[in-house]
């Protein structure tokens, strides 16, 4: 987690909000430990981004993720 705070220049903090709240559901290893892939840490930058701009709560960002197709999955 500490690599992909790093990488998208979200805090630890936001990044365990996003997973807790279903938006990033990174790969577990078999000793339990998260790896975020590219994809991933783009989404994170993503969803920050929206977040910032238009001033979204984690709700809002749950129901925009809910009503998008499948195939474009945060990738506004």
């Amino acid at each position: 987690m500490g690599i992909a705070s790093k990488k998208s220049d979200v805090t630890i903090r936001v990044i365990r909000g996003y997973e807790a709240n279903g938006l990033l559901i990174p790969y577990m290893t078999d000793t339990s430990r998260g790896v975020f892939s590219d994809t991933d840490i783009d989404n994170d930058r993503r969803l920050r981004k929206l977040q910032k701009d238009h001033r979204l709560s984690l709700a809002a960002l749950r129901f925009l993720a809910g009503s998008l197709p499948c195939w474009c999955r945060l990738s506004l």
